[in-house]
């Protein structure tokens, strides 16, 4: 899953400018691997790597097979989106 968020993003990232923060995304995980509720659990103080971390998270959905140790249950987690962006 962190992978799949790392590879996505800097994909919503337009601007060519230097931005240093991070981002905490919540979400919950369904036994297919979608994600289900993503919002902003904590700013990075910049509104446009917050939605790049919430984009990221979106399009990370369904990408990676959730192992099948976890059970079918919904998993409610959060990830830090960290950027070092135009540095």
């Amino acid at each position: 899953m962190r992978e799949a968020i790392e590879a996505k993003k800097f994909s919503a990232l337009n601007q060519r400018v230097a931005l240093i923060g991070h981002a905490t995304i919540r979400f919950t995980i369904n036994a297919d691997g979608e994600f289900q509720g993503v919002g902003l659990s904590k700013s990075s103080g910049y509104e446009v790597l917050d939605a790049a971390a919430l984009a990221s998270v979106h399009e990370a959905s369904g990408i990676v097979k959730r192992p099948q140790a976890t059970g079918t249950q919904r998993l409610a987690t959060s990830a830090v989106i960290k950027y070092q962006y135009g540095l």
